[in-house]
């Protein structure tokens, strides 16, 4: 066989390859296309708008009784339902190991409270939340948890 002729049948099999690998990416006329494969967690998206109640820092007393309250905006594309803020780590004060946020809408602003009783002794309690679905599955992953930030001391 002559180097030309190599050549050619090296060509055509390069075309004949390409070819099968075109025809096997589409589908057949007439086939639905498809379904996107874009994820919904790259529409997902949330902005920390700020504590309601108990900012950080608050001094309370041993055994109190408190209510958080965080607003946080939906500044993604998709709908927020049956989402949980979910606690990430352990604490001298107790709380919820998950607290519901109510379903929210894209572009809407909701309020999420949570109900913690302060540690029976002093100490500094920093709760962490993230965004989860009832499973534990995080949901926006590379954000930041929100928390609760309390100092427990006895009045002077």
């Amino acid at each position: 066989m002559t180097q030309l002729t190599a050549a050619v049948v090296a060509a055509l099999f390069a075309v004949v390859a390409v070819g099968l690998l075109v025809g096997w990416s589409f589908a057949p006329s007439g086939e639905p296309a498809p379904e996107s494969t874009v994820d919904n967690a790259q529409l997902d998206d949330a902005a920390f708008e700020g504590d309601i109640t108990i900012p950080d820092g608050t001094v309370v007393a041993p055994s109190q009784v408190f209510t958080k309250v965080w607003q946080l905006r939906n500044t993604g594309q998709v709908r927020w339902e049956g989402r949980y803020l979910t606690r990430m780590n352990t604490t001298d004060c107790s709380a919820p190991d998950m607290v519901p946020i109510p379903t929210t809408e894209p572009g809407e602003s909701v309020r999420i409270t949570v109900q913690v009783t302060a540690s029976p002794t002093p100490a500094r309690c920093k709760i962490y939340w993230k965004a989860t679905d009832a499973s534990r599955r995080l949901l926006l992953p590379d954000k930041n948890p929100i928390f609760l930030d309390v100092i427990v001391q006895e009045e002077k």
